[in-house]
């Protein structure tokens, strides 16, 4: 339990370590998932950073004549399994990218705010070499966060939307097909009923022309018949 302003370093000190160490094997499951290439240039060499970052806190610890110890920093599990949860989704390269580049900025400003403030400890007590290297660090952590800002406006996001609107463009089209495959079978379809209803009326005249013609051959025998017997009398 933090007592005093020393305690309260050593403490976020802990928590940075863990943090660093979870935020590097993070960075490289995330490499593999990464399409665009300016993007994953950007992680490899940051994760070459976070390596001197841990190397530097290492310093810290050592000039506080205090063993280097990690405490588990849960804000930064979560952090990572939110980064995790996203190669679940099935999105596509483009927009997967975009996604990362999210997740990876919400770890940087985390980063941030717990490097300004081990910086402002280490000022308060004094330390002013740990102080400094806790600064460069900081320093690295924003630069980072700028650099992925720059790659998603400038890169990133737009191939992103091209992507969707692509999408977009191909959902129309197939739309579209389909309308006209439709109105092609409707027309077929009035047609072939345009057919079976001449078929059906000429049956029907065709019935009516027999049985008229059946009366008119019965009539007939009856007046012959008519005729016999009459001039049998």
């Amino acid at each position: 339990m933090a007592k005093e302003m020393r305690d309260l370093l050593i403490e976020e000190l802990r928590n940075a370590y863990s943090a660093e160490k979870l935020g590097v094997k993070a960075m490289a499951r995330t490499l593999k998932k990464i399409q665009h290439e300016g993007l994953h240039a950007a992680f490899e060499e940051h994760m070459e950073e976070s390596q001197g970052q841990i190397e530097r806190l290492e310093q810290v610890f050592e000039e506080l004549d205090t063993a280097p110890r990690a405490k588990t920093c849960h804000a930064m599990q979560g952090l990572t399994e939110e980064m995790k949860e996203l190669y679940d989704q099935g999105l596509e390269p483009e927009l997967l990218d975009a996604a990362i580049i999210a997740a990876q900025q919400k770890a940087e400003h985390y980063e941030i705010a717990a490097y300004g403030t081990l910086a402002a400890y280490a000022k308060a007590l004094g330390e002013e070499h740990a102080g400094e290297l806790l600064h460069e660090t900081l320093e690295e952590e924003r630069a980072f966060d700028q650099r992925l800002t720059e790659l998603a406006e400038n890169e990133v996001n737009p191939a992103a939307l091209s992507y969707e609107e692509g999408e977009e463009e191909e959902e129309e089209e197939e739309e579209e097909e389909e309308e006209e495959g439709l109105e092609v079978q409707g027309e077929q379809s009035g047609d072939e009923g345009s057919r079976g209803r001449g078929d059906r009326r000429g049956g029907a005249s065709s019935g009516r022309g027999s049985r008229s013609a059946g009366r008119q051959s019965k009539q007939g025998a009856k007046r012959s018949a008519t005729k016999t017997r009459r001039a049998a009398e």
